[in-house]
Order: structure tokens, then sequence, then C-alpha cells
């Protein structure tokens, strides 16, 4: 896990599990696609010599309410069972998927924490 960032490698877990535009940063209004998903690393560490356990907010966003709640059950789901790619050991998703609206945005958000366990 040298060298790597840990909120690239969710991103690109994300989408090459799903095929989804995902990012570590909110896109700009002329760029936005229908859906979306921005990773933030909110916490996390090392548990021992051989992973690191960094934790994360995973907000999903689709144009209606039940296109976003679908994408966050969908990533939900998938984060909940990553095992790949490397260095990804396995992901697990905290049970709070949540609707929370952004004012700043014509989208809607649902959003959960998670975690990956990290092989260092």
């Amino acid at each position: 896990m040298n060298g790597v960032a840990a909120q690239a490698v969710a991103v690109q877990a994300i989408q090459e599990a799903l095929a989804v535009p995902a990012s570590t940063r909110f896109p700009p209004k002329q760029m936005r696609p229908r859906e979306f998903v921005v990773v933030s690393r909110i916490g996390g560490g090392a548990d021992d010599w051989a992973l690191k356990t960094p934790r994360f907010l995973i907000e999903c966003y689709g144009l209606s309410e039940s296109d976003a709640e679908r994408l966050a059950d969908r990533v939900w789901e998938t984060w909940s069972a990553l095992r790949a790619p490397a260095p990804i050991s396995s992901g697990y998703a905290d049970n709070n998927l949540t609707r929370y609206d952004n004012p700043d945005t014509e989208h809607v958000r649902f959003q959960f924490t998670g975690g990956l366990r990290l092989r260092r």
C-alpha cells in the first residue's frame, strides 16, 4: 500500500464494480452526469502491521429520489462485498444508508459510511 491513496483505491473500486462515475470531489455543474458517487475519507488508520483501515463517507447522487436511492443501494451492496482490486482485502458498510438533501444541487443525495481493509 506504499504511496497509494486510500481514496483513489475506493474510487477505482466503485468505478470498476459498477461502471458509475466516482470521484473525491463534487463535479462542476456543466460536467455532472445523471448519477455519480463522491467518496471522502473521514478517518481510520492502521489496525496492525498488515492492514490499514480507512473510513469513508460515500455519497450517491441521482436526478430523482428513486434514482438516487437505487444507486445508493447498489453502491452499498457492492461496497459491503468488496474483495478487490488489490490492495483491498475487504469492504464493510455501516447500516446507515439515508437520504441527506444537498441544498446546492438539483441532484438528490443518499449516503452511508463504511470502511476498507487494505493490505499494506
